[in-house]
């Protein structure tokens, strides 16, 4: 569910390509890398070479659960994103975060979130926001380079 969340919140920040999920899971199979938060320089190397991608997003999930109140249980979720420069292995971004469902109450449980679902898709919109801030000073940079060429 937090691959499904975070892939779709990605493709909405417009600030990247992004290499459909099955193709990403076919190549791991092939190059028999099992899906966790922390590939080797080497398995990054190779997922970049077979995907011909210059960065691989990678993330752990923190936590999911539920928090027991006295209004009820409400969910929690957490997680931590990285995007990798495949050639250095160099993080050139980052990101971790943790949401309950109280997390936006404001008064008599206005605002308090009892959906798994919808928190998980305001966790990775919250993640995803500065990203797509980045990619977006990024391509501004970019563009300013080759202006001024």
């Amino acid at each position: 569910m937090f691959t499904q969340a975070f892939l779709a919140a990605l493709v909405e920040t417009d600030a990247a390509e992004i290499v459909d999920l099955g193709q990403v899971e076919t190549t791991m199979e092939a190059l028999r890398i099992r899906a966790t938060g922390a590939p080797s320089h080497e398995q990054l190397k190779a997922i970049g070479e077979s995907l011909q991608v210059r960065y691989v997003l990678v993330g752990s999930v923190l936590e999911a659960g539920t928090i027991r109140t006295y209004d009820g249980d409400i969910p929690s979720v957490g997680a931590s994103l990285r995007l990798v420069d495949v050639a250095s292995a160099r993080i050139v971004w980052a990101r971790a975060h943790v949401l309950t469902g109280d997390d936006r109450e404001t008064i008599f449980g206005w605002g308090r979130e009892r959906s798994a679902e919808r928190l998980l898709t305001k966790l990775a919109e919250d993640m995803l926001r500065p990203f797509r801030e980045a990619g977006n000073a990024w391509r501004k940079r970019a563009a300013t380079n080759v202006e001024a060429r």
